[in-house]
């Protein structure tokens, strides 16, 4: 018997089963294979089993989020009667699957779209099914894209696409103009459940919140429940308050968990798992439910109709999570999840309750892909890493308008890669770029890790110095990368909010939680290790975690986000060590040992790039500034670490010619010493005017005016770049009347 004939044997009655083999055949024939299919139709199992059972290379599956690779994993050995690891796996890890469970055997492996791309996968594979394209996130443009370029000169090449809930004829016609395509649809009902728009805006609703509905349909006798939230806090604060509801009515049987990107593994499997004997369960999570395996014993669901996507911010540069509308096909895949088996849930059909302002028909269908909003900065490196030229690549773009405006959007992207030293002007990749490619962070913070690892081999030539800074770079890269620790931003601030920062409350967490020894013990936890764990073991692991857990609360952060930033650090610090040959770098060691003034320089730092993402400024300004500063003090002996600002934010006054680059926000006198002294927010960098003002002249004719206004009384010149930054600044009379002849051509 093949493999996993078993498998499909499990499942022959879902819809997929009655396709297989007129989609295995097109696969094999070359034909570029869509699949629109039903949720819970058994596509993510059956199809690729089926492939890996007939074809004489490995199949690899890409899922847009770990836990859906690592669940489907699992389920196809469960129902193949495989051991894990062994003919089906999976590869995780944002580089080389540093959390993989697989061999030599595997014929069937799962991965994330990240991953394929990272290590270069995308580029080897000679059968990959896309899974959930309907998502068109970067990644998965980026996979597509490339895929299309490799069936121009590979045409063999095997590509199985699906979704439920895409266009199928829209996803051929991206690939009909160079491959032959095929189209399969299983037909079923539009909606598997009833659905109920319960307007947050009528008479008795306003006021009436998603968990109180919940608690309803604990009444109607419903036990198996969903509730879709947008984001980690809003599942973490749903969770807390349903508790808090089920107790002050007394009830004692119901189990109420959260699921988001960040939950451990085999927590989510028990979550995911039906109500015991007796009793009944309530989920509550993101968006990573929408997808997948299906719970076939949930009766109910209930949505608030948003979601988060990340939008790119042209005013600071970083990113930022909006909260929007659900589209129809996203409502359509948590519809999805609702009563599949009438047997175990006692109802003919489940119930769906739209909790939200904008009913179902409202919304728009789809969503377009992330590349129309998002940054294009990450998404043309990883195409320059894998050797195309991402202005040469055929981009699926919905919009006629997105479709214009790409050319200038990746050579904007070209632009900042070539300020950070990444590429070159033909997108090949420096010496620099060929080091951030093997880290697992963005371009912009892989360059700032660049820099330290230079600025530690310096120090380490000249002074035999140990390596320090870019320990604690690898610190800050894992913070910033994982989006902060804190659950709310309001909480826990103390003083003045504009000089702190989630970071900074982030670097204490990790100072104080991450030299606990039970905080080691849950990080060694690797996916392997829970795959292969008794029960026993894993209920240690889980009680270990509640006991991190309280640590966590008391610095008031996410466990999860803790975790993750932990485990991102160890994971930067691996291939740090593979790389950067000569330097050790170990974040664990003499954590608890930061002096006063280490610690100072670690906050100042962090502080220096929480708004524009380590040095990449407005609208990509000043980093060739800052370059040339750099190289010219390293030439001089006085190598620039890009560190340079006072303690606690406060600049004590520049020396004559000397500008402040930074956010101010007031300037006033040091009660100490009676001196006046400039208060900074951040992005604080001391640059001699003369350079700034050199610079400004060249620059003066193709960007916003960078300097404006004029001398101030006492001869301090007032200056503002971009629109933003505003200094000011004491100069010599040579330099001020250079200054002000150029304020008087620039306005």
């Amino acid at each position: 018997m093949a493999d996993f004939q078993l498998l499909r044997n499990k499942l022959a009655a879902l819809p997929v089963h009655a396709i297989i083999d007129p989609v295995v055949r097109d696969v094999l024939a070359g034909k570029v294979t869509v699949v629109a299919a039903i949720t819970g139709s058994g596509k993510s199992m059956m199809l690729p089993g089926a492939l890996a059972d007939i074809s004489d290379h490995q199949i690899v599956v890409l899922a847009p989020r770990r836990f859906l690779a690592i669940d489907a994993a699992f389920n196809v050995a469960e129902l193949a009667d495989i051991k894990i690891g062994e003919k089906v796996g999976y590869a995780l890890g944002r580089m080389d699957g540093e959390s993989s469970l697989r061999s030599h055997e595997t014929r069937l492996l799962y991965c994330t779209y990240g991953y394929a791309i990272s290590s270069g996968l995308i580029n080897k594979a000679k059968t990959i099914v896309l899974d959930e394209v309907h998502e068109a996130d970067e990644q998965i443009s980026l996979a597509r894209a490339i895929l299309r370029e490799r069936k121009i000169k590979m045409p063999d090449l095997r590509i199985l696409e699906m979704s439920a809930t895409v266009d199928a004829q829209a996803q051929a016609r991206y690939w009909q103009d160079i491959a032959t395509t095929a189209i399969h649809a299983v037909e079923g009902k539009a909606l598997e459940c009833d659905v109920v728009h319960e307007s947050i805006m009528l008479a008795g609703n306003k006021d009436r919140k998603a968990e109180e509905i919940a608690i309803s349909l604990l009444d109607q006798g419903r036990k198996g429940i969903v509730l879709f939230r947008p984001g980690v806090k809003e599942v973490e604060n749903t969770v807390s308050l349903l508790k808090q509801l089920l107790m002050g009515r007394g009830v004692r049987d119901v189990d109420v968990v959260g699921i988001h990107g960040g939950t451990p593994s085999d927590e989510r499997r028990m979550a995911r798992s039906a109500p015991a004997a007796g009793r009944r369960k309530i989920i509550v999570g993101t968006n990573v439910i929408e997808s997948g395996v299906n719970l076939r014993w949930l009766d109910a669901g209930i949505s608030d109709g948003y979601r988060k996507i990340p939008y790119h911010r042209d005013d600071t540069g970083a990113a930022a999570l909006v909260l929007e509308d659900q589209p129809q096909a996203g409502l359509l895949q948590q519809m999805g999840r609702i009563n599949r088996d009438p047997a175990a849930t006692g109802f003919e059909r489940g119930l769906f309750i739209l909790h939200a302002k904008k009913p179902f028909d409202l919304r728009r269908l789809q969503n377009g892909p992330a590349i129309q909003r998002e940054a294009l900065n990450g998404i043309a490196f990883h195409a320059a890493s894998l050797g195309y030229d991402p202005t040469k690549l055929t981009w699926d773009i919905t919009s006629t308008a997105h479709t214009a405006e790409l050319p200038s959007r990746l050579e904007r992207a070209k632009e900042e890669l070539m300020l950070l030293q990444l590429i070159n002007d033909d997108w090949s990749l420096t010496k620099a770029g060929e080091f951030v490619r093997h880290l697992p962070v963005s371009p912009e913070t892989g360059a700032m890790l660049c820099e330290a690892k230079l600025l530690d081999e310096e120090r380490m030539r000249e002074s035999k110095k140990s390596p320090r800074v870019i320990r604690d770079m690898v610190i800050i890269a894992a913070i910033s990368e994982s989006h902060g620790l804190r659950q709310d931003t309001k909480i826990g601030h103390k003083g003045d909010q504009h000089r702190t920062s989630d970071l900074l409350d982030g670097l204490n967490a990790f100072r104080v939680i991450r030299k606990e020894p039970i905080a080691q013990t849950v990080l060694a936890a690797t996916e392997s290790y829970i795959a292969n764990a008794t029960g026993d073991e894993l209920t240690m692991l889980q009680q270990q975690r509640k006991e991190l857990e309280v640590l966590c609360l008391k610095q008031n952060v996410s466990l999860n986000g803790f975790i993750e930033v932990a485990r991102l650090s160890d994971e930067i610090t691996n291939r740090l060590g593979q790389l950067a040959a000569g330097i050790r770098v170990d974040t664990r060691d003499e954590i608890d040992k930061y002096d006063a003034e280490r610690y100072g320089e670690l906050q100042r730092c962090i502080l220096n790039g929480d708004a524009n993402r380590l040095f990449i400024y407005e609208n990509g300004g000043l980093r060739d500034l800052l370059r040339d500063y750099d190289k010219r003090r390293s030439d001089a002996g006085t190598p620039f670490n890009g560190y340079e600002v006072g303690r606690g934010s406060i600049v004590l006054p520049p020396k004559e010619g000397d500008l402040m680059v930074g956010e101010l926000r007031e300037i006033r006198r040091d009660k100490t010493s009676d001196q006046v002294a400039l208060i900074a927010l951040t992005n604080v960098t001391t640059i001699p005017a003369d350079v700034f003002i050199n610079w400004a002249a060249a620059r003066a004719v193709s960007h916003q005016p960078i300097i404006s206004g004029g001398t101030l009384h006492d001869g301090k010149l007032n200056a503002t770049y971009a629109g933003r930054a505003h200094f000011e600044i004491p100069v010599s009379p040579d330099t001020r009347t250079k200054a002000n002849a150029l304020v008087e051509e620039t306005n």
